[in-house]
C-alpha cells in the first residue's frame, strides 16, 4: 500500500465521519443556545409587560380615586353602582395607560389580560386605603 492510499482510507473512515459529527455536535449546541437566548428575551419581555401592567393600574386607580371617588365621599355618596363605576373607570384607564405591545404580551403570555388587570385594581384599591 503507498501512502497516499493510507492517507486517503484515513481521511474516509476516520477524519470525515469526525468532522460531520463535529459540525453536527456544534449546530446543535448553536440551537440550544439560540433556543435559550430566546426564551429568556419572552422572559423578559414578559417581565417588563407585568411591572408596566402594575403601574399603569396603580395610576388608573389613583387617578380615579382622586377625581371621582374622594368627590363622592365627601358628599357622602359614595354607593355600590358608584364603587363599580370606579372600577370600570380605573380598568378602562389602565388600558388606556398601557402600550399596545406590553397588553399582547401579556395577552399572548397569560390568555387572561382582563383578569390580571382586574387583580391588579383589587390590590391598588387595598393598597391606597
Amino acid at each position: 500500500m503507498e501512502l497516499n492510499e493510507i492517507i486517503t482510507i484515513i481521511i474516509t473512515t476516520v477524519i470525515i465521519p469526525l468532522l460531520t459529527w463535529g459540525v453536527k455536535t456544534l449546530t446543535n449546541l448553536a440551537d440550544a443556545k439560540i433556543e435559550q437566548i430566546k426564551n429568556k428575551t419572552v422572559r423578559d419581555a414578559f417581565a417588563e409587560a407585568r411591572i408596566e401592567l402594575e403601574e399603569a393600574v396603580f395610576t388608573a386607580v389613583s387617578e380615579t380615586q382622586q377625581t371621582f371617588v374622594e368627590a363622592l365621599k365627601v358628599d357622602g355618596q359614595f354607593t355600590a353602582d358608584d364603587a363599580k363605576e370606579a372600577f370600570d373607570k380605573s380598568f378602562q384607564r389602565a388600558k388606556e395607560i398601557m402600550s399596545n405591545s406590553g397588553m399582547e404580551i401579556i395577552e399572548t403570555a397569560t390568555g387572561a389580560l382582563d383578569a390580571l388587570i382586574t387583580a391588579q385594581i383589587e390590590k391598588a384599591i387595598k393598597e391606597l386605603k
